[in-house]
This record gives C-alpha cells, structure tokens and sequence, in this order.
C-alpha cells in the first residue's frame, strides 16, 4: 500500500484563501458568477422525493444511494510525517459505516438560462440531479480517530460512483494529537476524510490535514496533506481492484505474456557500439487497481532484462510500474512498463550486473527504461532510449549522477 507524505500546496497572496471539493458523486451545475467568467448552466431547483419514487435517470434514490450504505473495515496506516502532528506513525484497523436517510432525497430540475448554451457548456451542464444524506463514521481500533457526520452525496447520471467527504475541526482531536505549528500563526483547522461508499466493493480512504497561516502583508497560506490512508484491497484511495481474467470475459494474462515474453530491441551506445536489448515482463497474478473511470490499470509484475553484450548482465526486479489499457469492449489496446533499478556495488572491486565495473570509483548505478507496447504491435520507447546513471564512489544514488549512459533504441 503506498504512504503518504505531508505537503504544502498552495500560496494566496490575498486577505483570503480556500480549498473547494466538488460534490459527492458527479459535480453539481457550473454557474457563471456576477463577473461573468464560469459557466453559464442552468439554475435547478430542488424538491423533496420519496425515496422509492423514479427519476428522470429511470432510477429512484433507493437505487442511486442503497448501494453506498453499509459497513466495512481495513488496514488503516498512519504516516504523517513532516505535518507538525504526534503521534507521526501507526497502523492498525478501521471501520467505516455509512447509514443513508431515506427521508432527506431531493430532485433538482433546470429552470431554464439567461442565454442559449455552448455546445461546450450544455456538455458540463447538469439538468437533473439527485441527492440524499446519510450519517457517516469513521473509527479506528486504537482510538485515535472516531469520527461521525453527516455527508451529502449527489449525482446527476445513473449508476454513479461516489467519493464521499467528510470534514472535522481538529479541535476534535486534541486528545488524540499534538500539533506544532510552524511558526506563530500557523495552525491546524480541520481533519477531511475522503473515502469510498463502505457499501462498495472496496474499503479505501485517506485523512487529510489542513493548516492555515496569516503571513506579512496579508497575506495567507493554507495547507493540505494526506497524513492516513486505508485499504482492504492493496490499491490505493480512488481506486479499485479488478481481475483482469474476469472482468471482460476474456483470458488477459495470456495476452499479456505473449506481448511481453523475450521482447528483443536494437540500437546503440553513445559511443556508437551497437547492442541489443532482451526484456521480458511477468504478471504474476492478474488483480490490479484501477482508477475510476479510467481504462488503465496497474499491476504488479517482474522484469527481466539484459543485453547481448556485456553490458547489462541479466537481471530481474520488481517493475517500478506495470500497466494495461483496456477497453470497454475488452480489447487490450495498449500496455507500458517502467523500470527503475539501482544496483549498489556488491564488493570492493567489481558491480557483477553492470559490465564489471569497477567499485573502486563507482558507489553504484541507477537503469531506467519505460517503454509501451500499442496494438497495432508496436514498441515505443520512452526519450528514445535505455539510460544509465553512474554514480561515483563519493556520491549516493540519490544524488546527481556522475556521468549518465545511453542506449539509444
């Protein structure tokens, strides 16, 4: 599971500043404000519906919501380092539970515009939307999260998928954390969580913090950073874990294996000596993680790869990423890897995996390779080449390289 690190994200050089999430659900209308800049949708105006009655999405509240409800736990982890709170680390379990009320849908319907829509805004324009509330509690096995609230969601298409909100002042939590403030003004305002509808196939979620500071001038800063997150799939928030063998009705894997075994690509050093690269990529199991909405999922996988010469001597490693793009109609259409790997000297006098070099001047070296292959079975390879970054023995990997190699390809 990824962790996540805190990080400031935004400077407002004005008396004021804000951070605004967008609705539950898909957004709300986008209406123009009095300057005239925005969209120019439709005002709606909303009304009370049973919760079993039909709407113009052919669904009633019961179907746009029931789903979302329910209750469900997983692997919670703290990690918020460089955010000014203690307790900075932890892991333990959460629960999560949404109860929808059943008495509070409402039906908005456009009333109509000032002037003819664009093309461009009628397709942002939302005409219908259904909304309803629920109560929503997030509480982990130690204690130091319990949090319960009422949260709106709200869509504007059937079958949605929801991302629910939900914001607490950190006074609740000052029995659960300290917070020191970077300088005399800064302060830690609220907690949000963001997480999917516990009814859903997966429980993920992630905690932000939020800061706020007057500067000089009037000036103001304020600071969002994710300081938690959990979940029961091993993907991260927002995304989803599909088997790619039984999501589209057809054997992925094999597709897979067949474009990415023994893949074989020409070209040369910088020096103008020609070589040959061997890659191979293995999916060892065919659950991955998918971001809403998205075609592209990502896996985890191995890759192989050494060249004809000496240079590169075979090697296998965990794919610093590993993707798959596949359509509705379940074609895959296009597949990437990408490959990261840093080789440390293994002794005084030689790097075994890298040509033999000599350990004496060199601390170690980083390969970095990306390439896609696309159905018309093609290979693309990312800035034209295979890179070698060499790193002296008084440098660290993470520092500038020493001198960088190319295969071009």
């Amino acid at each position: 599971m990824k962790r996540f690190i805190f990080t400031a994200f935004a400077i407002c050089l004005s008396f004021a500043c804000f951070s605004c999430d967008s609705a539950d659900g898909e957004p709300q209308n986008r209406l123009a404000d009095d300057s005239g800049y925005g969209w120019n949708c439709p005002e709606l105006t909303f009304s009370s519906i049973a919760w079993t009655d039909v709407t113009p999405l052919e669904q009633s509240p019961a179907e746009l919501f029931g789903n979302a409800a329910g209750t469900c736990t997983a692997p919670f982890i703290l990690d918020a380092a460089n955010s000014g709170l203690s307790p900075q680390s932890g892991e333990t379990e959460v629960t999560v539970s949404l109860v929808m009320d059943e008495t509070s849908a409402q039906l908005g319907i456009a009333s109509g515009t000032d002037k003819e829509l664009a093309q461009w805004e009628a397709d942002e324009c939302a005409t219908v939307s259904v909304s309803a509330q629920g109560t929503a509690t997030v509480e982990t096995a130690d204690g130091l999260f319990a949090s319960s609230g009422t949260v709106t969601l709200t869509t504007s298409g059937a079958n949605p998928t929801f991302r629910i909100r939900m914001s607490v002042p950190f006074e609740e939590f000052n029995e659960s954390f300290t917070y020191t403030p970077y300088s005399e003004t800064d302060e830690a305002t609220e907690l949000i969580y963001h997480f999917s509808p516990p009814g859903s196939d997966s429980c993920s979620g992630e905690v932000d913090l939020h800061t706020h500071a007057n500067l000089d001038d009037g000036i103001a800063m304020d600071s969002m950073g994710v300081i938690a997150n959990w979940s029961d799939t091993g993907c991260d928030d927002g995304e989803d874990a599909v088997n790619i063998d039984e999501a589209y009705g057809t054997p992925m894997m094999q597709q897979i294996s067949e474009i990415w075994t023994a893949v074989q690509i020409s070209g040369h050093w910088d020096d103008n000596t020609t070589d040959t690269l061997h890659i191979s990529a293995t999916v060892p199991n065919p659950v991955g993680c998918r971001t809403n909405g998205s075609m592209e999922i990502i896996l985890p996988a191995t890759i192989t790869y050494y060249t004809e010469s000496d240079a590169l001597m075979e090697r296998t490693v965990i794919a610093d990423s590993f993707s798959v793009s596949i359509d509705d109609s379940g074609t895959l259409y296009s597949s990437s890897l990408w490959l990261d790997d840093h080789i440390a000297c293994d002794s005084e006098t030689t790097l075994d995996s890298y040509g033999a070099a000599d350990c004496s001047t060199l601390s170690g070296v980083t390969i970095q390779l990306g390439v896609q292959w696309t159905d018309d079975d093609a290979l693309y390879v990312g800035d034209g080449g295979l890179f070698v970054y060499e790193y002296n023995a008084d440098s660290t990997p993470d520092g500038q390289a020493s001198n960088v190699r190319e295969l071009s390809l």
